[in-house]
């Protein structure tokens, strides 16, 4: 699997099993990848931005250094205004956002050599949705979103984007990942059902019978509420999904499941502590282990 070729023309919102998984390294391994397909000594620009309480040089809750991203001439980055003296890439400013965040207010820039900077993002989601419109507009089709899972649906779907999932595993947490992963893989098998986003945006419920819809969280008490005669769960996306793996396996075994927000799973970014490959394979259903790739930042 080419895991970065199939992220190009496309905005790929990666997001982590946990804090200090990997995410903008593996950003930063993306930004990198994606000019060498295929052979080719340089790719299309590509633009990115973070969103989540990560932005910045170090997070800003546990005071941990978060790398820098690495742009080359014609890449766009979101940053904070008060970073673009600091940065190296020759940043020409493109659009200043009036919405500030933790971090001060974002500009949308575009590098002009090669360097480093400090990525940010909007306050909001509907902030995120104009970021990606922006980045369009500079004819930027390949983005990449340094992101916390619960803030990217609606952008994701009107960006008709993917996730790249990174997971940090360690002895402690191999089963808890593994279930993870799989959950995920499960879910992205799950048919999309876009006659219902107008019901999760507060529309009506479309005409048909054996439906159940679930708003919001879906958990193992709202699960237990479908009625008996349901033939198919109808849920908003793959990130309102609160119930284990063994659970969700037993409900697809019971119901067909379908989301109105489709958000492909383009691969899954495995970062291995004291834990061999074949021990995490071992726990990974097949279609898991189709979308596995380990450390592919550390690959020459």
């Amino acid at each position: 699997m080419d895991p970065i070729g199939q992220l190009e023309g496309r905005t790929t919102f990666i997001v982590g099993s946990r804090k200090n998984a990997g995410k903008t390294t593996f950003l930063n391994y993306a930004l990198a990848a994606r000019r060498r397909p295929h052979g080719r000594r340089r790719g299309r620009p590509a633009a990115c931005l973070s969103v989540g309480l990560e932005s910045g040089s170090a997070d800003r809750v546990f005071g941990t250094p978060k790398p820098r991203v690495r742009l080359r001439p014609g890449d766009a980055a979101v940053v904070p205004a008060a970073s673009l003296a600091s940065s190296d890439a020759g940043l020409e400013i493109l659009r200043v956002y009036q919405s500030a965040t933790a971090v001060g207010r974002p500009v949308l820039a575009r590098a002009r050599r090669e360097g480093t900077a400090e990525i940010t993002g909007p306050a909001t989601n509907s902030g995120l949705g104009e970021m990606l419109g922006d980045i369009a507009e500079a004819g930027i089709d390949t983005v990449f979103v340094d992101g916390a899972v619960d803030r990217i649906t609606q952008a994701a779907a009107d960006a008709r984007g993917g996730i790249v999932y990174v997971t940090r595993v360690e002895p402690g947490t191999l089963a808890s990942a593994a279930d993870a992963v799989n959950l995920l893989a499960d879910a992205d098998a799950c048919p999309a059902a876009p006659a219902w986003r107008s019901f999760f945006a507060g529309g009506p419920a479309p005409a048909g019978k054996g439906d159940f819809a679930v708003k919001g969280a879906f958990t193992s008490a709202r699960a237990a509420e479908a009625p008996s005669d349901a033939r198919r769960l109808v849920l908003e996306d793959l990130t309102k999904v609160f119930v284990g793996w063994r659970e969700w396996s037993a409900l697809r075994r019971r119901f067909g499941i379908a989301f109105a927000v489709s958000l492909p799973l383009k691969a899954v970014a495995a970062n291995l502590y004291n834990v061999a490959p074949v021990q995490f394979e071992a726990k990974l259903t097949p279609a898991a282990r189709a979308k596995l790739i380990y450390n592919p930042y550390l690959r020459k």
